[in-house]
């Protein structure tokens, strides 16, 4: 998977940058990022952070 940035400045590409994610990549971020949220959260409910984290990422690599 891809994440993509791209700077536009006067309709003229002044920084365009790349990142290729693996899946394994993709599973060690939404570990991560829900362990940190769940620090702050304090919610109790792991899983629904884990699959809320999961679809947010997904769903930014994923457009092109």
């Amino acid at each position: 998977m891809k994440l993509s940035k791209i700077i536009l400045e006067n309709k003229k590409v002044i920084e365009k940058t790349q990142l290729e994610f693996t899946s394994s990549d993709i599973d060690k971020l939404t570990e991560a990022i829900t362990s940190k949220l769940e620090e702050y959260l304090d919610t109790g409910n792991q899983e629904l952070i884990r699959k809320s984290v999961a679809s947010a990422i997904n769903e930014i690599v994923s457009k092109d």
